[in-house]
């Protein structure tokens, strides 16, 4: 039986215990979505669109106020999308990502044979 499904010698129940973030959110240093923009340089973030009619049916959304915003890239809902390729089988690509991180083939088959990577 794993620790976490035994209970403990002294259970306390009605104890409070604060969240691990608590003090993060209360100081204004907890990060949220909008702050890790500004931490993922290049890199394309989405954000879904909001309806504010519940079980509404959404017939019109002008995306103009959204794309007036610097860095908002639109994406072309009218353009058919197609599989150029396969991706590829869980371990097709491992040694090549490993080398490319500087790993040696000893070490590759080391972890493989360890399990570590398929």
């Amino acid at each position: 039986m794993s620790a976490l499904s035994e209970r403990p010698a002294n259970p306390v129940v009605g104890e409070a215990i604060p969240h691990e973030s608590a003090s993060l959110h209360v100081t204004g240093l907890a990060l949220y979505t909008d702050d890790l923009v500004g931490r993922t340089k290049d890199c394309l973030h989405a954000y879904p669109v909001q309806v504010f009619q519940a079980h509404a049916t959404v017939t019109r959304l002008d995306p103009a106020p959204a794309l007036e915003v610097p860095g908002v890239v639109p994406k072309l809902l009218g353009t058919p999308g197609r599989v150029r390729h396969a991706a590829p089988r869980l371990g097709d690509d491992t040694d090549a990502v490993l080398r490319e991180l500087g790993i040696s083939d000893d070490d590759i088959a080391a972890l493989r044979g360890r399990k570590v990577v398929a």
